[in-house]
């Protein structure tokens, strides 16, 4: 019998059992705040399709190679329809695809490695009817370790919030950017085709920034580094939390343009900045003034924020002739840590 109290914020959290023999390693165990159903077999097929409502969760597994799992939804013209299949995100092996099809049997949206390597599915509801949604892993492996929990919903969605760092302590104004957000207006934003609406709101960061919060789903290469969960509620219903990590002074957004030498964002050190590779071959180009002596520590967090990005930074030192011509001299450039953190 598992025991959660009402004031345990939704997210995903670690369980472990703990017997004669000692404690074992610990696995997911997720608090949701929406209605939860367990999955019905057999549905592997349309016509044995389970009918699903809109904001209930539904746990259910790929338990054996070659299974699929169908679910019937009643929609209505108009509805911005997203659906989240969390598998990696609380340790599954399933590898999720996700694929919707019309009252007339057409496919009209397909998902897969979303977020975190999850499917998540946004679609704008053509016509009111009867829609089918077929789950199955991608490569069509299945078992017992093979979990999902599955939301078709109607409610708010954040994909990130910008700037995506906080000073601890401090209350500021940040922008949500998302997907069936109450009061949003479009960004011009676009994620895998799909548009994203933005809203202004004010986030209150812990004083305690020597923290990993707990409720966060963490990737290996996030787990060095404090963070915090945010989480947006709306008349529409709750959205999961995202994370976002501590800042040591006030983050400097980017300016964009900043991509040539003549357009270089002039920023103070030692400070924070934010930035976005916001197009393909995107550069961030950013000048300061130092000091002969001074010594300076500069970090990038792209892939451990959760992103997809791989930066390359590179340090150039600006000198200038007696003609006023500048030329470059590097400094050097930095990849990725290329050490190993275990034994």
């Amino acid at each position: 019998t598992v025991t959660v109290a009402g004031d345990v914020p939704a997210g995903a959290y670690e369980v472990r059992g703990v017997g004669l023999f000692g404690i074992s390693n610990p696995r997911v165990f997720t608090v949701g705040n929406r209605k939860e159903i367990q999955e019905t077999e057999p549905n592997n097929a349309t016509e044995q399709a389970t009918p699903l409502e809109l904001n209930v969760t539904v746990n259910g597994k790929i338990n054996g190679a070659t299974d699929v799992d169908y679910y019937k939804l009643t929609l209505a013209q108009g509805q911005r329809l997203l659906v989240d299949c969390f598998a990696k995100r609380i340790d599954s092996k399933l590898d999720g695809s996700l694929e919707l099809y019309d009252p007339r049997g057409r496919r009209i949206a397909t998902a897969r490695n979303s977020v975190s390597r999850d499917p998540l599915l946004d679609v704008s509801v053509p016509a009111n009817g009867d829609y089918i949604l077929r789950l199955t892993d991608f490569v069509y492996a299945g078992g017992e370790d093979y979990p999902y929990r599955l939301t078709a919903h109607t409610g708010p969605h954040v994909d990130y919030v910008w700037p995506p760092a906080a000073v601890p302590g401090s209350t500021a104004a940040y922008t949500l950017f998302g997907r069936n957000l109450p009061g949003g207006e479009p960004s011009g934003v676009m994620v895998n085709g799909r548009p994203l609406d933005k809203l202004a709101v004010n986030i209150t960061a812990p004083a305690d920034a020597a923290q990993l919060d707990a409720s966060l789903p963490t990737e290996p290469s996030s787990s060095g580094i404090d963070t915090f969960a945010y989480r947006f509620a709306g008349p529409n219903g709750a959205a999961a939390p995202v994370m976002m990590t501590f800042a040591t002074a006030p983050v400097v957004s980017e300016v964009e343009p900043n991509n040539l030498p003549a357009q270089a964002q002039k920023i103070t050190v030692p400070g924070e900045f934010a930035g976005q590779f916001q197009a393909k071959a995107d550069v961030d180009l950013l000048q300061f003034e130092a000091k002969a002596g001074q010594l300076l520590w500069m970090e990038v967090d792209s892939q451990r924020l959760g992103n997809g990005a791989d930066p390359y930074l590179t340090l150039d030192q600006v000198t200038v002739n007696d003609k006023g011509e500048e030329t470059l001299k590097r400094i050097t450039a930095v990849d990725d840590d290329g050490t190993n953190l275990l034994p």
